[in-house]
């Protein structure tokens, strides 16, 4: 597919509104993050950017799980998910199953918490990442 200046143009200025969306629910302020995230996975889908939408869904994974809208925080991370599996990318699949087991045990059900803090923990451990021993405490 070729490129425009003008569909760069918006795959960037999305790639900028997910940071500062980012950044916001890392300040608690998930509701201002929103329309952020929200305008950026909108481009990503458009362009067909799987990276970015896999990302976008993941913000908007954490400002619904802080919203207290759980059932959407988990449709979000699994959407994630699906698209870091089809990618291929092992991190960001880590990444999704943690995000969803720690959202699983927030609901109680510790089953399938441990499941997906596992799996994740699993992929770390393979790809010798620093964070699987923080993962490794959730267990």
């Amino acid at each position: 597919r070729a490129w425009t200046l003008m569909s760069m143009r918006e795959i960037w200025s999305a790639d900028a509104s997910n940071l500062i969306g980012r950044q916001l629910v890392r300040l608690g302020r998930a509701d201002d993050a929103l329309p952020f995230c929200w305008d950026a996975w909108l481009v990503y889908k458009r362009f067909n950017q799987l990276e970015g939408e896999a990302d976008a869904l993941s913000n908007l994974g954490d400002i619904y799980r802080d919203q207290g809208h759980r059932d959407q925080a988990i449709t979000c991370y699994q959407r994630s998910l699906d698209l870091d599996r089809k990618l291929g990318d092992r991190y960001w699949q880590a990444s999704a199953l943690v995000r969803l087991g720690l959202l699983m045990r927030e609901l109680g059900d510790e089953e399938a918490a441990r499941t997906h803090l596992k799996e994740g923990l699993t992929i770390l451990r393979d790809l010798n990442h620093p964070d699987a021993e923080d993962v490794a405490l959730h267990l």
